[in-house]
């Protein structure tokens, strides 16, 4: 308990006296109470803090915790409810990790740092930090208020239960696996005036349930198959000028109706819209090369707007199988000009 704290049993409650400010490295390990108080004064703990209890279901922390340390409140199995107080700043790796009864994460606007190595790895246990989540597996976990973080990094959410994600508009990334396998999510909204600008590899793959992704105006960059298995229930997507590096195959097998590419993209890559059910596809004149099965088999497909003429579109760099004739039948392309024709006349 590294002598910083005094802890008395007084009728199967835990009695923590006033003037700690710091609850050492597995301190309440295998504590066996089911509430948990943490008084006002403690400011920080140790890694392992309160973990493997197999009877607590609350904690509550005090405004004046600024930091939880790296798996803090991980494993209790009971645990059903976190009550953080304003004052946390941040929370280590694996901080609330398998948690397998917690529903709900709400963090106050005051914490910025999830899931970031706060202390030197344990040497006690083969933990490799990088693929590790801080909410990973609490698989009844279905509501997160991210707080102000400024960034949701890898595995952060990876095999919740979570049904509606809101990305606060202090977050700039979004991490690798971050929501893989949250089959229970249907949309994800940016807040308005967003500043996030990349999702990562499988940042939301195998959402299965996954309908909409809405306000993203900031977003360049994508991972390789951000969505991955995610696509087929996916009808809404908000596209942006500042969409600049797509991924292959982003929206392949999906129910997206409605694409634009904006200014900023030169590439469309390899199946991007292969077989979904776009219907209108809306192309910057910036474009210079269309890549492998990007428009391949898309039947619904029936107007592409060019921002270009006939001429400049003609010059694009088209793969030899970009697009083919379940996609060219029903498909009319319209320039800048005000003219149009039949796709399948302008390959």
């Amino acid at each position: 308990l590294n002598n910083q704290i005094e802890i008395r049993y007084e009728n199967k409650r835990i009695i923590i006296d006033e003037g700690v400010t710091y609850i050492g490295d597995w301190a309440f390990y295998r504590v066996c109470v089911e509430r948990l108080t943490i008084p006002e004064g403690v400011e920080e703990t140790g890694i392992f803090c309160f973990r493997y209890s197999p009877t607590l279901k609350m904690i509550t922390l005090p405004d004046s915790l600024k930091i939880l340390d790296d798996f803090a409140i991980s494993r209790n199995y009971e645990l059903e409810t976190i009550y953080f107080g304003n004052g946390l700043e941040k929370i280590g790796t694996g901080g609330l990790k398998d948690n397998t009864k917690l529903q709900t994460v709400i963090l106050p606007d005051s914490c910025v740092s999830i899931n970031k190595q706060l202390s030197p790895a344990y040497t006690g246990a083969k933990i490799d930090y990088s693929v590790t989540g801080l909410m990973e597996n609490n698989i009844s976990l279905k509501t997160v208020d991210f707080g102000s973080v400024v960034d949701i990094p890898q595995r952060t959410c990876l095999g919740t239960a979570v049904e509606n994600v809101t990305i606060p508009n202090t977050v700039t990334s979004i991490g690798e696996y971050a929501f893989y396998n949250c089959s229970s999510l249907k949309t994800v909204v940016f807040e308005e005036n967003s500043v996030c600008k990349s999702i990562g590899d499988n940042a939301f793959a195998q959402c299965m349930s996954l309908i909409s992704v809405t306000g993203g105006t900031a977003l360049e960059e994508f991972g390789r198959n951000a969505f991955n298995g995610s696509t087929e229930t996916l009808i809404e997507f908000e596209f942006s000028d500042a969409n600049r590096d797509f991924s292959n195959a982003l929206f392949y097998n999906s129910s997206i109706e409605y694409a634009k590419i904006g200014p900023s993209v030169t590439i469309i890559p390899k199946s991007m819209f292969s077989n979904s059910k776009i219907k209108i596809l809306c192309i910057s004149e910036n474009v210079m090369e269309i890549q492998a099965g990007a428009l391949y088999s898309c039947s619904n497909l029936e107007n592409i707007y060019y921002n270009g003429t006939s001429d400049e579109w003609k010059m694009i760099v088209k793969a030899i199988d970009w697009t083919n004739a379940v996609t060219t039948k029903n498909c009319t392309i319209h320039f800048n000009d005000g003219t149009s024709a039949q796709l399948s006349t302008v390959m």
